[in-house]
């Protein structure tokens, strides 16, 4: 029963990031909104500096809000190369915004399995200017305190 939950678990999400995968959108960018979206935010902003100095701590942890693709290592939204940040992990905005049963729930389960706990600081990172801040929003929503961007 516990695989075919396993089982049932990943196709919802591999579903999720196909239905996910089939919409692009423009990025704001600072000359048009007068600030970026991270500051309208309202989230924390980290340096490269101040990310790295931390990124082997146990009290860190970085997402990486990236459609999956471009996690796993292809080069999208015209970026030079694919790939992540060393110990990040996937978290996709896409995995927010799409509509499937038990959402919450799959949400949650991937929170754990992740080890993102609201005891760590969460610095979160995009292509975009927008999916960093869309699970940032949706974490603080699940009361998570300690985010960064």
């Amino acid at each position: 029963m516990k695989k075919l939950l396993s089982t049932i678990s990943l196709v919802l999400l591999a579903s999720m990031l196909v239905l996910s995968g089939c919409t692009t959108s423009k990025p704001v960018t600072e000359q048009e909104t007068g600030q970026t979206q991270e500051q309208e935010a309202g989230f924390k902003k980290l340096t490269t500096d101040e990310l790295t100095q931390n990124l082997n701590s146990d009290e860190w942890i970085v997402i990486d809000a990236r459609d999956t693709n471009a996690f796993n290592g292809w080069a999208l939204d015209g970026v030079k190369r694919g790939g992540h940040i060393d110990k990040a992990v996937d978290f996709s905005a896409n995995w927010i915004n799409v509509e499937v049963e038990n959402k919450d729930a799959l949400l949650k389960e991937e929170l754990a399995t992740k080890n993102i706990t609201n005891d760590k600081n969460i610095v979160i990172y995009d292509v975009n200017g927008k999916d960093a801040v869309t699970v940032a929003n949706y974490l603080a929503t699940q009361g998570f305190e300690n985010l960064y961007l």
